[in-house]
């Protein structure tokens, strides 16, 4: 906080007066609340709900500390406006206002979905309040209370409500029948409610990304695609994927912990306000293909989890046969930078085998398949790729996926 002087005590009124007066910075949407400090009475403190900052809503209250006793004041160090609500356009109308926006790819008959638009009214007083949506598309309108219920909506024939509704906060969702349209509407809105309109702010994030030999249905791998982004507010989420490979969504939480599971190319979840990762992951594993992630919600921050993708292409000239320390065989190192599967793809044209070992030297894994998986913790590890007959001579390939780095071939 930053102090500045104050006003003489007795101008407490007219700075309440000048601090709630209409501006286009800053402006109180409810009657300030004035008290004082219960550890110290030489402070008071003057709380302000709902202020409107360029624009935006704060959730939280604003309190300014008063220091009565050096005519000081304290005003906080405000964050960037909450972004949740923003006041939109009105128009006029006779008893009421009318709103003008667009879909871009509704959300159909999903009230939740923020592809819809959802904006919050504020009832002054009882009595009868009328809604009607129209465009050029089968329009949908529903009303929820303030706990997100749906009291009401339209039925088939219809794009209006009439409701007599108490005092209070509602949320009105203009949607559309079928998923994915796009048009313009008009939403009217006339009753004893505030001129003051705001709708709740959603974000449509897209991504493209690919698979170039998948994980299959493995929620560690790092053949699949790993994203990161964090949920603003406990929100509705979308997640969909444009992809002509038969798809599977895994969400995790914070703490690694799977919160959803989605075979398919929609996922759709409520969620608590954190950081998620999604795992875009394939039915069948090597698979390769492009997609295209779309992300709709109070999402942001969305990024893709960095991983490192090794391929080593070798040679035994006369092999160690099945010895994983026999110097005939190469020998590869490299660091784990934090626990992660290592996914690892081994190719010959000789009976062949693969080994993991640690920095000590002991074997962890060993295959004689195409394919190892392991999960391991940091440290420095060491891949030896093998034959079954020793002098045997042949090229080959090793793909290693996971949150590796400083892979280097070592000298035996």
């Amino acid at each position: 906080m930053d102090s500045r002087s104050w006003l003489p005590r007795n101008s407490r009124i007219i700075f309440l007066i000048l601090l709630v007066a209409p501006s286009s910075r800053m402006l109180a949407q409810t009657l300030p609340e004035f008290s004082f400090s219960e550890s110290d009475p030489t402070i008071g403190l003057l709380s302000i709900p709902q202020l409107e900052y360029e624009g935006k809503v704060a959730f939280e209250d604003v309190i300014f500390e008063f220091n009565l006793a050096t005519g000081t004041f304290s005003v906080p160090t405000l964050r960037a406006a909450d972004d949740r609500l923003t006041i939109v356009p009105v128009t006029s109308i006779t008893d009421g206002v009318q709103v003008t926006g667009s879909w871009s790819a509704s959300g159909g008959s999903d009230f939740e979905s923020l592809r819809n638009h959802h904006y919050v009214i504020e009832i002054l007083s009882g009595g009868v309040v009328d809604i009607e949506l129209n465009s050029n598309l089968d329009e949908h309108l529903y009303l929820l209370d303030n706990l997100g219920i749906v009291i009401d909506e339209t039925s088939f024939f219809s794009n209006s409500l009439s409701l007599d509704l108490e005092p209070g906060s509602y949320t009105v969702v203009a949607a559309t029948r079928s998923s994915g349209g796009a048009a313009d509407y008009t939403l009217s809105l006339t009753g004893p409610i505030s001129a003051e309109v705001k709708r709740v702010n959603s974000r449509m994030i897209e991504y493209a990304g690919s698979w170039e030999s998948s994980g299959g249905s493995s929620i560690e791998s790092f053949r699949n695609g790993h994203y990161l982004f964090e949920v603003d507010y406990d929100s509705y989420l979308e997640i969909s994927i444009d992809s002509n490979v038969n798809t599977t969504f895994y969400l995790l939480d914070s703490l690694g912990i799977s919160v959803a599971t989605e075979f398919g190319d929609r996922l759709r979840r409520r969620l608590n306000a954190g950081t998620y990762e999604l795992v875009v992951a394939t039915q069948v594993t090597g698979e390769s293909g492009n997609y295209v992630l779309t992300l709709n919600g109070e999402v942001s921050g969305f990024r893709e989890r960095i991983s490192n993708t090794f391929n080593i292409v070798g040679s035994w000239d006369s092999s160690g046969g099945p010895d994983p320390e026999s110097p005939a065989n190469p020998s590869y190192s490299f660091d784990v930078t934090e626990q992660s599967l290592l996914d690892i793809t081994f190719n010959s044209s000789v009976p062949d085998s693969l080994y993991l070992l640690d920095e000590n030297g002991i074997v962890l894994s060993s295959t004689f398949s195409s394919r190892l998986t392991r999960t391991v913790e940091p440290g420095r590890y060491r891949l030896v790729p093998a034959t079954s007959s020793i002098g045997e001579s042949a090229n080959f390939v090793i793909n290693v996926y996971g949150l590796v780095e400083n892979l280097s071939e070592d000298e035996r």
